[in-house]
């Protein structure tokens, strides 16, 4: 805010705080009704006071200004002098008052004056500040109630604001004023204090420059104006209840003042509480506006009741503040400032899950802390609990952990957790065992839960990668009850016996074992036990099968229900007993002289037995092929699912011949291995060995794009022999087309160069690139021609045998191939064509061909017409491009937008066989620029565009340009319903 500028004894005064409410506190004295500027003399000049009251004795308070300003009155001599213009009258002793006043130049004047005034009789002194208080001077008052000692600050501040035992709002309204510009000068000098006596303007002609001449003294004038405030009215609540509308930076500027007076901030906040929640709000922002940190704030309300804190964090919410930004300050503040706040935050209904999400934005410690104040206010560990499952993971996990450091046990915990419902039981385990709890603790809880509960707790802790075998471990330890509990908790929970088993790799000696009975005693067969061993490795299986001995099954029972279960399921119980109890090297061998006998099954055991034993594989090859075609499958199959490589089948198969080759090609694709994975040794194989490989794998379902993508990346002669037996195989080339253009390089070249190698024709080629479902598509496929040494004639020949619905697509491609000079829309044009297609056109990509050699030849051989694919308006380099067509152009234009390249189609249907350009208009040279005589048709139609060719509509859309263009002859009523379908 500008200081008003002080020019010695002449100045013309200006409103300093450029604001109405004060807008008298500059003008009073300063400038007479004509507005020239008043020179005055000091009133402390030592021109002697030989005052003619006469002349004072004016009711006019500028005669009187000028009267002072020429025969000054010490401030001294100032009650004398009043009393004898009061003799004369109310009015004059008002004017001479208001005068005097204005007249004074210093802080230490003015002091002098409120002296005089605090010691004046009651009367003078209250017909002296209603005088005053009348002519604008409420704020001058208040300084000079500052500059008062404490007593007499009082009296005057009584006097000022309560009048005959009322209120004066307005002089209430001019003390929060005057402790707003004091804040200001805090603020923007830093309480650089002037010195006493400095040069002033005039106190009541420049509050601004008065409060800043005082800096020496504001801190103890904003502080006796307060006290005198209290002491009139009780305090400033009144006061702060005339704020609600003030500005941001007056607010905050208030604040300032208020501090500079020692208030402290928990008053100021608890008057503003007390003034309303409009206040409060104002009070808070201006506070942050002072610079105050909330964390000083908070420190200093501490005391304050949990409702009163929950009122200034609603009202820092309100303006625009959050409960994280609450948290950001209560972060480094005592545990006691962060449990008033949380109790604050709880009794004003915000809800726990809020609470600590807030509280997790500063960190695990605050978290930690706000869970401590939650239970100091009487909330119970499920309730926290619960809250923070409503959150991510992490803040769960930190919950947890602070609730264990705060003294709960971890089974305490969980049981707290089960009293709000077992669904919660799950995600508490869970970050039990992601913070790294002692799962010891649980035990207790587990010992005594239901199922249900016990349930819980194994899914939580299977959840976060912890096996059945970490928690027996941990929580069972020597109880075999516990070990049934937990066993039957994962059965509840429908983990297969595989599941539970694989779970129980950590486990040795009696846990296992005890596990493994507590599986029977549920009712787990030992042919599920036995089956299950399939899926675990072969040092868990041995201990499987180990257990279940030693949990009372005895061998021979093991062995026959193994048997039972097939030949695979035997064979890894018998590894596990050869293991466990010495050899049984007679029995293996019985079962493996069984092999030819038995189910696909024991091919594929027998399969993984030869593969341990480090024999040859293509012995069970070689006697599957002696078999069956079916056998041989099944073998391959068992070969890829023991994880062989691949490629010893295939050169085996090299080896037997093709019949062998399609076999194993069908039967690998059926068990899973990929086009890729079996193709891998083409590269080091001719390719006569392995076509019938291919046949094989396409006969069981193998995708084309697989064989496609793999030949892209090989030569010529590989992607000609994969496409051979594609194609056999009914492939279209449409399809081989489509799957090559994913490919970069020059594969989609290759491929071309194949198919007619193979003795596909041109047009077949072309066929299959202009049906791919897009043009950037068929372009691509087009350009693997031309890269081979196809000519654009060629081309067109051949689309030319596939008939129109390709023709012109290919013709729109190949045409790019052409040099030639290309320009875009002028201004005029673009101007016209974007008043009759607005923004249904991106008219930067539209292109008007105005030298080219395939356009003037295929112009020369149309009649001379000009034609559009799709953006490139085609003119011959001897057309002249005129409104009238460019605009007919353009509709085709928008025509191919609408519909793609088929319009094309269309538009030469129309010219060559259809309705032609005349939609019912009259055939002579005026019908032919404006469309008469078509209103009927146009009326019939019923705006519908659709309803005629692509030649007609582009007739119609030109026709209503050039009926707009020449209104006052040719009414253009009837076109407009079809412009419309073109605009956008």
């Amino acid at each position: 805010m500008p200081n008003t500028p002080n020019v010695n004894t002449t100045r013309v005064t200006t409103n300093p705080l450029a604001t109405r409410a004060l807008a008298d506190i500059g003008a009073v004295g300063a400038v007479p009704a004509s507005g020239t500027a008043v020179t005055r003399t000091p009133a402390t000049s030592a021109t002697p006071a030989a005052t003619p009251m006469t002349a004072l004795a004016s009711g006019d308070r500028a005669v009187v200004a000028r009267q002072l300003a020429a025969q000054p009155i010490q401030v001294r001599d100032f009650s004398a002098t009043y009393a004898q213009v009061r003799g004369q009258g109310t009015a004059q002793a008002a004017a001479f008052a208001v005068a005097y006043a204005d007249s004074l130049q210093s802080n230490d004047q003015i002091g002098q004056f409120f002296e005089t005034l605090a010691d004046a009789a009651p009367t003078d002194r209250a017909a002296i500040l209603s005088a005053q208080k009348s002519a604008g001077f409420g704020t001058g008052i208040v300084h000079g109630i500052g500059l008062l000692p404490a007593a007499h600050a009082r009296l005057v501040m009584r006097d000022f604001l309560v009048p005959g035992g009322a209120v004066d709002e307005q002089a209430l309204a001019s003390v929060m004023d005057w402790i707003s510009l004091a804040g200001r000068s805090v603020r923007e000098h830093n309480l650089p204090i002037p010195e006493a006596d400095a040069p002033h303007d005039g106190l009541f002609g420049d509050i601004w420059d008065a409060v800043t001449d005082a800096a020496g003294a504001i801190v103890d004038a904003v502080t006796a104006v307060v006290d005198a405030v209290v002491n009139a009215v009780g305090g400033i609540v009144q006061g702060l209840k005339q704020i609600v509308s003030w500005a941001a930076d007056k607010v905050r500027d208030l604040v300032n003042g208020l501090l500079a007076a020692g208030r402290s901030l928990a008053s100021i906040v608890g008057d503003a509480m007390s003034a309303g929640f409009d206040v409060l709000k104002k009070i808070m922002q201006g506070v942050m506006d002072a610079g105050k940190a909330l964390a000083s704030v908070f420190v200093s309300i501490v005391n304050f009741t949990a409702q009163q804190i929950g009122n200034v964090i609603n009202a820092l919410v309100a303006i625009g503040k959050t409960l994280v930004d609450v948290f950001a300050q209560l972060a480094s503040l005592a545990f006691d400032v962060v449990r008033k706040f949380v109790e604050a935050m709880v009794a004003i209904g915000r809800s726990l899950a809020e609470i600590t999400l807030a509280a997790f934005q500063f960190g695990a410690a605050l978290l930690a802390a706000t869970v401590r104040a939650l239970l100091a206010i009487g909330r119970t560990v499920g309730q926290i609990m619960v809250a923070a499952l409503l959150h991510p993971d992490q803040l769960l996990d930190t919950v947890v952990r602070s609730l264990r450091d705060l003294g709960r046990t971890l089974g305490s915990i969980v049981q707290e957790v089960a009293a709000q419902g077992l669904q919660y039981i799950r995600r508490t385990v869970a970050a039990i065992g992601r913070i790294g709890g002692a799962l010891i603790e649980l035990a207790s809880y587990v010992a005594s839960a239901a199922i249900q509960a016990v349930r819980e707790v194994v899914q939580g802790l299977l959840d976060i990668g912890r096996s059945l075998g970490d928690l027996i471990a941990a929580i069972a330890r020597d109880s075999i009850d516990l070990v049934r509990k937990l066993v039957e908790a994962a059965i509840s929970l429908g983990q297969s016996v595989v599941q539970i088993l694989r779970g129980l790799a950590s486990l040795a000696g009696t846990l296992l074992t005890a596990a493994v009975k507590a599986l029977i005693t549920l009712g787990k067969s030992a042919a599920e036990l036995l089956r299950a061993t399939m899926a675990a490795g072969f040092d868990l299986a041995r201990r499987i099968v180990k257990a279940a001995i030693d949990a009372g099954i005895a061998i021979g029972n093991l062995l026959a229900t193994a048997l039972s279960q097939g030949f695979a399921v035997l064979r890894r119980t018998l590894h596990a007993l050869l293991q466990n109890f010495g050899p049984i090297g007679a029995v293996v061998d019985w079962i493996l002289a069984q092999a030819a006998d038995v189910a696909a099954l024991a091919w594929r055991a027998l399969v993984e037995s030869i593969q341990l034993l480090g024999r040859s594989i293509d012995e069970v090859l070689d006697y599957a092929a002696k078999a069956s075609d079916a056998l041989l499958r099944t073998v391959v199959a068992a070969i890829e699912d023991a994880g062989m490589v691949v490629s010893r089948v295939i050169d085996w198969a090299v080896r037997a011949g093709d019949k062998a080759l399609a076999l194993v090609g069908e039967a690998l694709v059926k068990a899973g291995a990929t086009v890729d994975a079996i193709l891998l040794w083409v590269d080091r194989t001719a390719v006569d060995k392995w076509k019938a490989l291919v046949d094989g794998m396409l006969s069981a379902g193998a995708a084309v794009a697989d064989f496609v993508a793999w030949m892209a990346t090989r030569g010529v002669q590989v992607i000609q022999a994969v496409t051979e037996r594609l194609l056999a195989a009914g492939v279209t080339l449409a399809a081989l087309v489509a799957d090559m253009l994913v490919h970069p390089g020059s594969a989609m070249k290759d491929l071309m160069q194949a198919l007619l190698t193979l003795g596909k024709t041109l047009a077949e080629v072309v066929n299959a690139a202009l049906v791919q479902p897009t043009i950037d598509a068929a372009r691509r496929a087009l350009q693997a021609l031309k890269d081979i040494g196809k000519t654009a004639v060629e081309i067109l020949k051949a689309s030319v045998e596939l008939g129109a619905s390709v023709i012109a697509l290919a013709f729109t491609l190949v045409l790019e191939w052409f040099p030639g000079t290309y320009r875009g829309l002028t201004d005029a044009e673009r101007t016209e064509a974007k008043g009759m297609f607005g923004t249904s056109i991106d008219l930067d990509k539209v292109q008007i061909a105005v030298k080219s050699l395939p356009v003037d030849l295929i112009e020369t051989l149309n009649g001379g017409r000009t034609f559009t694919t799709m953006y490139l308006l085609n003119f011959a380099s001897w057309d002249k491009v005129t409104i009238d067509t460019l605009i007919h152009e353009m509709t085709h234009v928008w025509q191919g937008l609408q519909e793609g390249p088929v319009y094309m189609i269309e538009a030469l249907e129309a010219q060559l066989i259809g309705a032609g350009y005349n939609y019912g208009y009259t055939e002579d040279a005026a019908g032919q620029t404006y469309g008469d005589g078509a209103e009927g048709a146009l009326a019939a139609a019923g705006g519908q565009l659709s309803a005629f060719n692509p030649e007609q509509q582009a007739q119609i859309i030109m026709h209503t340009h050039a009926r707009r263009a020449n209104a006052a002859a040719h009414d253009p009523a009837a076109w407009e319903p079809y412009a419309k379908a073109v605009y956008a």
